[in-house]
């Protein structure tokens, strides 16, 4: 089995991931990835739990494909009747799932 420190740098590495980014997208701070990535004893509370929790879903979640994309297009033509108003609340909705999102992390809005 691995360590936590070889997990964490495995994942890091793969996703060419630096320790800032990896801090801000699971809601840590740099310290707790630093102590965790050099095997510094101490207690392992609430952020060490919080960023394996984060690396965990991720290393978990399904990676982002093509035909993905085409599904959800393929599934708002099949629901979207064509007016503006439907494609508010239809935009309602999907904002609300956004914090389905496994990091928590909102994405920018295409200008």
């Amino acid at each position: 089995m691995q360590e936590p420190d070889e997990i964490l740098r495995i994942f890091m590495v793969g996703r060419s991931m630096t320790q800032e980014e990896l801090c801000a997208n699971a809601g840590v701070s740099q310290s707790t990835v630093s102590r965790a990535l050099k095997r510094t004893p101490g207690r392992r509370g609430r952020a060490w739990v919080r960023l394996f929790t984060y690396v965990t879903r991720e290393l978990d979640a399904p990676a982002f494909s093509e035909g993905g994309k085409e599904r959800i297009l393929a599934a708002m033509g099949r629901v979207w009747d064509g007016t503006d108003s439907h494609a508010i609340a239809l935009a309602r909705i999907i904002d609300a799932l956004e914090g389905l999102h496994p990091s928590g992390e909102k994405k920018e809005e295409p200008s």
